[in-house]
């Protein structure tokens, strides 16, 4: 799940980062990552550069299955809460290519995407080695913080699905150190 939970922080952080300049909003229908990319790096929702520190708070996982005692202890677990730490560098800010975006995953697709008046929606489907994974991030966004509540849908080995809901709250602290993208909790 640690692996799941950055994906999620990048994704959230990659759309926001690819603010460039022009147009204050961005809607997309059954978009690639590559095309909304583009529409959110010429529109003006740009993120200021620097340090940005992102605490991810898991809200709830329910796995099918899972004894109550498992339940009890994930819900205890650090993992459930962590920080990263992510450098938006002047030149991503100022001229976004869409390159780190698309890293996030080729194999999804945007049901909808809309970014505006400091509020963002979107609904993304992928497909993965297990099956289909369905995510909804809705949120708010200053250029100097953000925060995104999102909740994910994954079919499991055998078809059984995973629940997950997450908050990603995220500010600028400063100016990049060269020791962002560490887990520091």
């Amino acid at each position: 799940m640690r692996l799941r939970s950055h994906h999620i922080v990048l994704v959230g952080f990659s759309v926001l980062a690819l603010a460039g300049c022009k147009k204050s909003s961005v809607e997309a229908d059954h978009a690639s990552l590559q095309q909304v990319a583009s529409a959110v790096g010429a529109s003006d929702n740009a993120l200021h550069p620097g340090r940005w520190e992102s605490t991810m708070k898991m809200e709830k996982m329910d796995i099918p299955g899972m004894p109550p005692e498992a339940k009890a202890m994930m819900a205890k677990s650090p993992a459930m809460s962590r920080i990263v730490t992510t450098c938006l560098t002047p030149e991503m800010a100022a001229k976004p290519d869409g390159k780190f975006f698309n890293q996030a995953n080729s194999n999804c697709i945007y049901d909808h995407f809309s970014m505006s008046g400091g509020k963002m929606d979107a609904t993304m489907t992928c497909n993965g080695r297990t099956g289909k994974l369905t995510m909804t991030m809705n949120g708010s966004f200053t250029p100097d913080q953000y925060q995104i509540h999102t909740t994910s849908q994954e079919q499991m080995p055998g078809g059984q699905p995973m629940n997950v809901e997450m908050t990603v709250s995220s500010r600028r602290v400063g100016d990049c150190t060269g020791k962002e993208t560490a887990i520091a909790r």
